[in-house]
């Protein structure tokens, strides 16, 4: 019995581990509740990020400024696996260890420098110091910060 326990605890450990959002077989999904045939080029642009700007000094401020995008307000999301927001990091700071288990991170540098990372399943360490302009992407799945 206890073997059988151990077997089924480890199944489900191995199932939550390998969760992740089915491939999409069409171009793109549209949500319930759209008209297909209603779809124009604005479906897939947000515009919601524009007011969002950095204004005055951040040095000394413990906070960041985050406004996630969501599939509620960008129903163009749907199905893509993608994870969209803006943050603003004061001087200094730093983002704790997280992962995105279904979605890969694409990180934009507005203003720079920004150091960042994730770590591979193997254990392997990519660290890169960003500039002003530069993208990084972090797989699925990675340990980032």
């Amino acid at each position: 019995m206890a073997k059988l326990c151990i077997i089924i605890a480890v199944a489900f450990v191995f199932a939550l581990a390998n969760a992740g959002d089915p491939d999409i077989l069409e171009d793109f999904l549209v949500p319930p509740g759209i008209d297909p045939n209603t779809i124009t080029r604005q479906y897939f642009t947000y515009t919601g990020l524009r007011h969002f700007k950095v204004t005055g000094n951040l040095t000394g401020q413990t906070t960041e400024r985050v406004t996630k995008v969501t599939k509620k307000v960008f129903p163009a999301l749907e199905g893509l696996g993608v994870s969209v927001f803006k943050r603003i990091y004061s001087p200094l700071s730093i983002n704790p260890p997280h992962y995105h288990p279904r979605a890969s991170e694409l990180i934009y540098v507005l203003d720079g420098p920004m150091e960042v990372g994730f770590v591979d399943s193997t254990n392997k360490l990519f660290l890169q110091t960003l500039q002003q302009g530069d993208l990084f992407v972090i797989p699925k799945g990675a340990r980032s910060f």
